[in-house]
């Protein structure tokens, strides 16, 4: 992005200075994608750290108030856009309903990677899960009980807590997650090694005798659905970890490897402090 800016206002790469960072996010907002448009705030603001740390890795001295008066100026774009009624990006997402979760429902083959996915969908749905909730929870975090379900989610970055999600039978069992979890549990127990189905295993995995993965296959690429869930799209996956791979709908976890695995070795403790008698 640096190398291209560079060229089209003819400057030297290692050009640094305020007025060369300025006039780059100006570039940007105006002609910076290669189809000549122009880019998202938002967009304008990764590029301008990206182009800093590589120009300070290059050698180049660039203080800290020139990205400051850089990034005051792209502010400064952007109300004008806003003023103007111009939205760049993707905006705010679409919220989930009930012919979504039909339609992923649906698009889930009659396989332990499908149920799994499936399950995972709707159960998260009922507690609006985060990516990291649904990643980092293990089986004896969801107890079985007449009523439905009940999640240990593990909450907090620091101070760890324990909030315990119920999830009830749904009317329709098309979409229910408490069948969902009952069939893709009994699966799991039936065709992959039994240690998947310990109370410290992730809740949702996915593998074959020898701890091989199923498959990677997501639900958009499957009929009946034309593009991915948002913020579930193709990302890089994480390394294996001790329990085994990561789920890839949300491969985006690579960046919390670290605090993931630290949450599994507390939550078994955490869980049993803070909630030892949990019922539905």
């Amino acid at each position: 992005m640096w190398t291209r800016f560079c060229t089209a206002a003819d400057l030297p790469a290692r050009e640094g200075s305020r007025g060369a960072l300025v006039a780059f996010v100006t570039w940007m907002l105006r002609e910076g994608q290669q189809n000549g448009t122009g880019y998202a705030p938002s967009s304008a603001s990764t590029h301008l750290a990206a182009a800093v740390v590589g120009l300070r890795r290059r050698g180049v001295q660039v203080s800290g108030d020139d990205q400051a008066a850089a990034r005051a100026a792209l502010e400064g774009l952007a109300v004008r856009l806003l003023q103007a009624g111009e939205r760049r990006g993707r905006g705010q997402a679409v919220g989930a309903d009930l012919d979504g979760l039909r339609a992923l429902a649906r698009a889930c083959p009659a396989t332990l990677t499908g149920d799994r996915d499936k399950a995972l969908i709707l159960t998260g749905f009922h507690y609006a899960a985060r990516s990291q909730d649904s990643a980092g929870l293990l089986a004896g975090g969801v107890s079985l009980h007449p009523r439905g379900l009940v999640v240990a989610v593990l909450t907090g970055k620091t101070k760890h807590s324990v909030r315990n999600a119920k999830i009830a039978y749904a009317a329709d069992p098309e979409i229910c997650p408490v069948r969902a979890w009952i069939v893709y549990r009994a699966r799991l127990a039936a065709e992959a090694d039994p240690r998947w189905s310990r109370a410290d295993a992730p809740a949702f995995v996915g593998a074959r005798r020898g701890a091989r993965p199923l498959d990677r296959t997501l639900p958009a690429d499957r009929p009946g659905l034309r593009r991915p869930p948002e913020g579930q799209g193709r990302h890089r996956h994480r390394r294996p970890g001790r329990l085994g791979p990561p789920l890839p709908l949300h491969a985006r976890l690579h960046a919390a490897r670290g605090r993931l695995g630290r949450q599994r070795l507390r939550r078994p403790r955490l869980i049993a402090q803070l909630s030892p008698g949990r019922t539905c």
